[in-house]
């Protein structure tokens, strides 16, 4: 969507995808011969576990600090999206 509106910063977008692609696979391949070495799946589940009660964490610590600054109330109302309500 960023091509089709003129948005895209050429020069970054290039960097950032030779970035992504290499990035990805040094990591495709380090994590290959870790399985191979392994054997197991498990630790795959576990990255991803991590990945996800991680995040939950984070939602929650913003959701505390947004309740310490603006109230409960203000967090637990429904809002708009974007923060047009903010």
């Amino acid at each position: 969507s960023f091509v089709t509106f003129g948005d895209l910063v050429w020069d970054y977008g290039a960097l950032f995808f030779v970035l992504g692609f290499v990035a990805t696979y040094v990591g495709q391949v380090a994590v290959s011969a870790f399985m191979q070495r392994r054997s197991r799946q498990s630790p795959i589940v576990f990255a991803i576990g991590s990945v996800v009660v991680l995040s939950a964490a984070c939602v929650l610590l913003a959701s505390i600090i947004l309740a310490c600054k603006k109230g409960w109330a203000f967090v637990m109302t429904s809002h708009g999206l974007c923060g047009k309500d903010d």
